[in-house]
């Protein structure tokens, strides 16, 4: 009987271990996966509200690792999961080193028939170029 009871707590204790470590390793990776989304949705934002008519709201629900290794951020706009984007985290050169950023983010054909005329054969510059442009004229501001 005494061996019974020793079988069972022990049972319990690697049970409550491994539920413990789970639940770490998961609030682990959703505030990773926060990290990037704050990060990277400003980005994206100003991409989609500059070429795309009648974009009010970015929300981004979603970040997953491709087969490839690539990091893919999903979301949709306008508050409607229909209206879905997507976009890769690419990187870029800068000074000697490779600097995290968004190009481009791509739309289904929902999204793609809110696109500005202007922009229907060109897009002239890319996300986070659009964000460094912002970025500096609130720093004249400022000045």
């Amino acid at each position: 009987m005494f061996k019974n009871k020793k079988i069972i707590y022990t049972t319990i204790a690697i049970i409550l271990t491994f539920g413990i470590i789970g639940i770490g390793v998961k609030k682990y990776i959703d505030n990773k996966k926060q990290k990037i989304i704050e990060q990277f949705k400003p980005s994206m934002e100003i991409y989609l509200k500059t070429y795309y008519n009648n974009i009010d709201t970015v929300t981004i629900d979603d970040v997953e690792r491709i087969p490839t290794g690539s990091i893919c951020l999903n979301g949709y706009v306008n508050g409607n999961k229909e209206l879905k984007i997507h976009s890769f985290i690419d990187y870029i050169e800068k000074n000697g080193h490779l600097i995290p950023v968004i190009e481009n983010v791509q739309a289904n054909l929902k999204v793609d028939d809110m696109l500005k005329e202007e922009f229907k054969w060109k897009v002239p510059y890319l996300a986070y170029e659009l964000l460094e442009q912002q970025k500096a004229k609130e720093n004249k501001k400022k000045e």
